[in-house]
């Protein structure tokens, strides 16, 4: 009975242990959660949140069947403790070298330092890229909020939002039923209802900075900050510079706030009150059909393929087309510098690219 309750204890923990690494690779790669409850994000048809309950459970039953197989295989746990003297000996050469492996490993991680660094800022760059892919709710947790607070808060009008939802075939239950439920109801995510609803901007329109900063702001880089509001990246940079700032612009904004001993707040007040005072955005000096300007303007490294078409109304299609039938890997929402970095091109070498497919 003893022999079978090992062998059970043993598999438990080996089957556990598989299905925690396998729960904690799904959380290197998953979307932050305000993006993954949102754009109601599932892998292999589990959400989130399955996917969370399944990794806290799933590591109790490993830590519990762990302890057992400890307990019936002491004797052997215990001979890994002895000397070449056969006394027992905490501190062992092996011992001491896993040690000194997981102490590394924590003050590497706590300290970022390269190689623990890299893996995390891979990580984050995955989440980065989803919450591109999938875009950010207008405000934490706006799957959970009734349908007329929800268009208050983002300043829509309700009977123009209504209107638009009875368009799609889409109706409410009650004023107040919770964005996730009408979601749910006619199979779709919440993001895609707020798309329905939100006011788009007209071509050549810019958004300016709201007064608070929109969730997820801080692991964003100032150069992505930028692209999303159609901002200067060089003036904002020059301005933060101006006020004795160290400006890297393609760090997360939370690490260049503690890089000046700022919060991420402060930062953001800064840059609103730059973007105040330096006047007119990329989009705002340029109107709609005008044509691409022999060098690129300060800025536009920062900007999309998407927003320079848009700016110089230019067909989005065509450039992307054209752009990689001539080998290039391109996506119509990542930064002109972004791509050349795939391709291992210079900006100024894509902008060519693009002024050449515009000019014919």
């Amino acid at each position: 009975m003893k022999m079978k309750l090992r062998k059970i204890t043993s598999l438990t923990a080996g089957l556990t242990f598989l299905v925690t690494v396998l729960t904690s690779v799904i959380f290197y790669i998953v979307p932050q959660g305000r993006i993954a409850y949102w754009s109601d994000w599932h892998l292999w048809g589990l959400s989130k949140e399955q996917w969370g309950n399944i990794h806290i459970n799933t590591g109790i039953l490993f830590v519990l069947a762990l302890i057992l197989h400890i307990y019936y295989n002491w004797n052997l746990i215990f001979k890994y403790l002895k000397d070449r003297t056969k006394k027992v000996k905490v501190f062992t050469g092996d011992f001491n070298v896993a040690l000194v492996l997981t102490v590394v490993c924590i003050l590497g991680t706590n300290f970022m330092i390269p190689p623990f660094s890299l893996i995390l800022n891979i990580s984050q760059n995955i989440k980065d890229a989803a919450a591109i892919k999938y875009g950010e709710p207008p405000f934490g947790h706006a799957e959970e909020a009734p349908f007329d607070s929800l268009v208050k808060k983002t300043g829509l009008d309700f009977k123009q939002s209504v209107a638009k939802l009875k368009e799609k075939r889409i109706e409410l239950d009650a004023p107040n039923q919770i964005f996730l439920d009408i979601a749910q109801k006619y199979n779709m995510t919440p993001q895609q209802v707020y798309n329905i609803i939100k006011i788009k901007p007209s071509p050549g329109d810019t958004s300016e900075l709201p007064e608070v900063p929109p969730p997820g702001t801080g692991t964003r880089s100032l150069s992505q900050l930028c692209q999303g509001f159609t901002l200067d990246c060089d003036t904002i940079t020059k301005g933060l510079v101006q006020k004795g700032m160290k400006v890297d612009s393609e760090i997360s904004l939370k690490a260049l706030a503690n890089g000046n001993e700022l919060t991420s707040i402060e930062l953001y007040d800064f840059i609103k009150e730059i973007v105040k005072t330096t006047g007119p955005s990329l989009t705002q000096r340029a109107s709609a059909n005008v044509p691409l300007p022999d060098f690129p303007e300060p800025g536009t490294g920062s900007v999309s393929i998407e927003q320079l078409c848009e700016k110089y109304g230019l067909n989005t299609e065509k450039i992307m087309n054209q752009l990689e039938s001539s080998g290039l890997k391109v996506t119509a929402n990542k930064s002109i510098k972004s791509i050349a970095e795939q391709n291992g091109q210079t900006p100024l070498q894509i902008y060519e690219a693009i002024k050449k497919v515009a000019s014919n």
